[in-house]
């Protein structure tokens, strides 16, 4: 049958570690990607909560194009590039309906909208 020595005892449990590190290490990489992400669209969501009905025109184009830099220079979405660009395309649409609402009932239903797009958007 089958003999180990101390040798291949010592081997089979490096093996195993290293194993167990690679592991670790691409669920840690998992992790932090996920955790970034998340505060991505936690900042997408305080940049549509800081625009008010009353601010100046200028001030709501400022924000807006602030807003479309965040979208398009975000690389964190490769992995899920379609969705996050059919995302980033109704996010833009609608913020750019809330920089141009000139009734405060529709700029409250608008902003609600993007809020809940960006709640409900898969990390």
């Amino acid at each position: 049958m089958f003999t180990f020595d101390k040798d291949d005892i010592a081997n089979l449990i490096a093996f195993i570690a290293l194993l167990y590190a690679i592991y670790y290490n691409i669920d840690k990489e998992k992790k932090e990607a996920k955790r970034a992400k998340k505060e991505f669209l936690k900042k997408l969501t305080i940049s549509v909560k800081s625009v008010n009905f009353n601010d100046t025109k200028s001030k709501k184009e400022k924000k807006l194009d602030d807003f479309r830099d965040e979208l398009n220079f975000c690389e964190l979405f490769n992995d899920n590039q379609k969705d996050y660009m059919s995302f980033s395309e109704k996010l833009d649409d609608d913020y750019y309906l809330l920089s141009v609402s000139v009734c405060n009932e529709s700029f409250k239903e608008i902003q609600t909208n993007l809020l809940t797009i960006i709640r409900n958007f898969n990390v």
